[in-house]
């Protein structure tokens, strides 16, 4: 049966067909037979019990993706009862500020409405993707959240080198390795803090870095057998490939899988349909339920099609 899918997103023109995971869920969405629409975060009217949504229609030409002269058709905007879709798909990119945390409200009632959300906007609201992974302590490294200065140096007082990042960075954007002896060390607290007024994590550094992250989906509970290893190049820190890193698919390890399995168990608990978690070596460091991305990427080397397989589980 033709469904009518709904994907809130960043401004289209801002989207790379050639990575982008939104995309890539719309187009499989389209292949199906759907309908597709988009939007962003402020793009809603709420009066009393109607809810409207400002949207366009979206299509995307078979060769979208190789070649840049075909272009995604977009219709004109029109407004819609928010209850015409069958299933809303929050694809905003963090941060996650005041814009995005209304918007959730907003989707929290449409959802009672009956239409359904993901990822539910309740756990949007409340599961931040680097303090998340704080719920499961016998995975992750050892850290440190703090506005405190004092605090945070204490903590590199015992380690030989730690990492400093932001709670609502994403993409490598913000991540500093520092040491107890860093001169710089009050400057980056300054900056990463906005002095003071902002909590940061800092996390014991793990050497495995150097071999890079890897990216690890769980669609529907279900952990995918392969991971996107993500890896700095140039002597940086940073995988993320919106930092300058490489990658590679790579089947998951045994402790990669057992990782992924555990989480998976919270997540189908929670009704977290997608979901891309980050491990380091033996460690867990984050759990992405905002904007999950990889998919064009392991899907080219599994020779397989994710982002079908995830659209297939609301048909």
């Amino acid at each position: 049966m033709r469904k009518n899918f709904l994907f809130i997103i960043d401004p289209a023109d801002t989207l790379n067909p050639k990575k982008d995971t939104t995309l890539a869920l719309i187009k499989a969405s389209q292949s199906l037979g759907h309908i597709n629409y988009i939007c962003q975060t402020d793009d809603f009217k709420v009066q009393k019990q109607n809810i409207q949504i400002h949207v366009r229609q979206i299509y995307l030409p078979d060769e979208y993706r190789k070649n840049t002269e075909h272009k995604m058709i977009l219709t004109e905007s029109v407004w819609v009862p928010a209850t015409d879709f069958d299933v809303i798909f929050m694809r905003k990119d963090p941060p996650v500020d005041d814009a995005y945390i209304t918007c959730t409200h907003i989707l929290s009632l449409i959802e009672k409405m009956g239409t359904k959300i993901v990822n539910p906007p309740a756990m949007l609201r409340d599961y931040n993707e680097k303090l998340f992974a704080f719920e499961f302590p016998n995975l992750i490294p050892e850290f440190c959240l703090s506005h405190h200065k004092d605090a945070l140096y204490d903590f590199a007082c015992q380690h030989d080198r730690i990492i400093l990042k932001p709670i609502d960075g994403m993409g490598g954007k913000g991540i500093f390795i520092t040491h107890k002896d860093d001169a710089n060390f009050a400057v980056i607290h300054e900056t990463l803090s906005h002095n003071g007024k902002h909590a940061i994590l800092a996390q014991k550094f793990i050497p495995d870095i150097e071999q890079g992250d890897k990216r690890i989906l769980i669609l529907h509970s279900k952990v995918f057998e392969y991971g996107l290893s993500r890896i700095p190049t140039g002597g940086s820190i940073r995988g993320n490939l919106a930092a300058g890193g490489r990658y590679e698919a790579r089947p998951l390890t045994k402790r990669e899988s057992d990782i992924a399995h555990q989480v998976a168990v919270v997540l189908r608990d929670k009704k977290i349909d997608l979901c891309g978690i980050d491990v380091i070596g033996d460690y867990l460091t984050e759990i992405n339920i905002t904007s999950p991305t990889c998919f064009l990427e392991i899907s080219d080397y599994c020779k397989t099609d994710i982002a079908m397989e995830f659209i297939m589980g609301y048909v």
